[in-house]
């Protein structure tokens, strides 16, 4: 009796369990599909998603990486817009080249949520970074940091890029010269050379990663490129599930570049203001959002000395180091596939490489020899082969 009453119980669980497996599954597919109606009641053309991974299916499948999936949804329509879905949360591709240009430039403000959920109270390391601000906090910042990519600044800060600039080419000469010919990874090569000029422009760091690659700044491209099973779960669901961001810093999944650069930051921000040392870099600037709640307008003042040494601080150190860490990101991974890139395509066409060459020279000529900022922006056809 007992072994009859056991089995009939477990039968039951069992079917009780598949009831609401059944429903669970059921009503989760409805609810797909209510959310892949969401294009058409908005009256936007549409791709027709295929459950469950809608446009990612080829991803999912490893047919195809994210950017070639994309491209390929890209070139199925000519609508100016189309409405897509990145497994379930709604995308907008825009292939108008004027309305992204509005959306980047005059309608900005309407955009520039970008969908990334931060924790303000648990996560500093992002929080504060103008990429992921949302609401007035964004509007606040932007304002502020807007005066530091004045050309005036840009000048300043120049004549750092042109010393970096001469250390990458005797590191290539060196290998030359001991070797007679030695094939390179030109885009490592680019890439150490981008992250050397973001020490200096960024940070007021002189560091020469061609001679020291345990340098940190290296060490935080290194962690950023580590693929941990926190970071790649991690880096997904920012893209796909934002809102499980929050979860993921309850378990203390945090990422290590943040944290070198935070102390990077910390140390030099202490040391220039212990020994009173001024440099014209980017995170002068940001010193003097810290100290004085703005930018000087004058782009020969670069002090970033509070006038009263006693009042609270307008920006914190997480907050410098949050932006900093965006900029380092952006600029050294863009600069080094940009550049590698157009050596590329030059090389293939050694009428254009000669072009270049030529535009370089007169430029400079242009310019009383020397290597600036004005003899650069007066580089047109070197400007049309990396703009192409």
């Amino acid at each position: 009796a007992f072994y009859i009453s056991y089995c009939g119980k477990f039968v039951l669980y069992r079917n009780m369990f598949l009831l609401l497996l059944i429903t669970v599954c059921t009503l989760s597919y409805f609810y797909v599909k209510w959310i892949y109606t969401f294009w058409k009641r908005k009256g936007f053309p549409y791709l027709e998603p295929k459950i469950p991974f809608a446009v990612l299916d080829p991803v999912f499948k490893r047919e195809a990486a994210l950017g070639t999936a994309i491209l390929d949804v890209y070139r199925k329509t000519k609508d100016k817009v189309l409405g897509i879905y990145l497994i379930t949360r709604p995308v907008l591709l825009i292939r108008d080249a004027q309305l992204a240009r509005d959306i980047l430039t005059k309608h900005f403000e309407s955009f520039y949520d970008r969908g990334i959920h931060v924790d303000d109270e648990d996560d500093p390391q992002f929080s504060g970074g103008l990429f992921f601000l949302k609401g007035q906090k964004w509007k606040s910042l932007r304002v502020k940091m807007t005066p530091l990519f004045t050309s005036g600044k840009l000048k300043a800060m120049f004549e750092t890029v042109e010393e970096v600039s001469d250390r990458m080419v005797n590191y290539v000469n060196m290998q030359l010269l001991d070797f007679g010919s030695k094939e390179l990874e030109f885009r490592h090569v680019m890439s150490t050379f981008a992250i050397d000029i973001i020490a200096s422009v960024f940070l007021g760091l002189e560091v020469n990663s061609f001679e020291e690659p345990n340098n940190p700044i290296l060490k935080i491209r290194d962690k950023l490129n580590e693929p941990t099973f926190s970071s790649v779960v991690r880096g997904t669901a920012q893209f796909l599930f934002p809102s499980l961001e929050k979860l993921f810093i309850r378990l203390g999944w945090r990422e290590k570049a943040p944290e070198i650069m935070r102390e990077i930051v910390k140390r030099t921000i202490e040391m220039r203001e212990k020994q009173n040392i001024t440099r014209k870099d980017m995170l002068q600037l940001l010193m003097q959002l810290r100290n004085k709640g703005q930018v000087n307008d004058n782009d020969n003042d670069w002090s970033a000395k509070a006038t009263d040494i006693d009042a609270a601080k307008h920006m914190s150190i997480e907050t410098i180091a949050s932006n900093l860490i965006l900029f380092y990101v952006a600029g050294y991974e863009t600069t080094a596939s940009t550049i590698s890139f157009t050596a590329f395509e030059l090389a293939q066409y050694p009428e254009a490489l000669e072009k270049a060459q030529r535009d370089v020279r007169d430029a400079i000529e242009r310019h009383d020899n020397k290597f600036t900022y004005e003899s650069i922006q007066d580089m047109k056809y070197l400007d049309l082969c990396i703009m192409g």
